[in-house]
């Protein structure tokens, strides 16, 4: 009897444990780029983003992305029925909404003038969202670059070339 019990809660473990699982391959799916290029609405939006040719138009387009990241989610938590009826799955989605559209803010506010660069780049790393200034590397000044260890991943290759 005590050994279909402890097969019973191991069997109820190891199943909790892969949808645990199972949910956080489908939440990182959602937000990884090849779930958003399967949305095509993200496609078309695209289209309308500023060209980058400075370090304001390269941010006006960060701006737009993480909008469009933030409506992705906030959608997917009503709609996509992989995750919407997980509550921590929910819950994860509408915590990167709402960090996407604190980045968006930090952009505009940098874009009107309300923030420097050095400040933009401190708090856009304080929400968690240095993987995005990666976007905008090629427009920042050497020193930022610097302090927040920001390295084109072209530049780590031709380093390592030339050793």
């Amino acid at each position: 009897m005590e050994e279909k019990e402890t097969k019973r809660s191991s069997n109820i473990i190891s199943v909790t444990t892969e949808a645990t699982s199972t949910i956080s391959k489908k939440i990182n799916a959602i937000v990884s780029g090849s779930a958003r290029s399967k949305n095509m609405w993200m496609q078309y939006s695209s289209d309308t983003y500023p060209m980058v040719e400075d370090i304001k138009s390269a941010v006006q387009r960060l701006a737009c992305q993480l909008r469009d990241l933030s409506i992705d989610s906030e959608h997917a938590t009503n709609y996509d029925l992989s995750v919407c009826f997980d509550d921590a799955a929910v819950q994860a989605l509408l915590e990167n909404a709402k960090t996407y559209k604190c980045g968006e803010n930090l952009c505009h506010k940098f874009t009107e003038g309300l923030l420097n660069l050095e400040e933009f780049c401190e708090l856009m790393y304080r929400v968690d969202l240095k993987r995005f200034l990666y976007e905008i590397t090629g427009y920042l000044p050497e020193h930022i670059l610097e302090q927040y260890k920001l390295q084109l991943p072209d530049d780590e290759d031709q380093s390592a070339d030339n050793k």
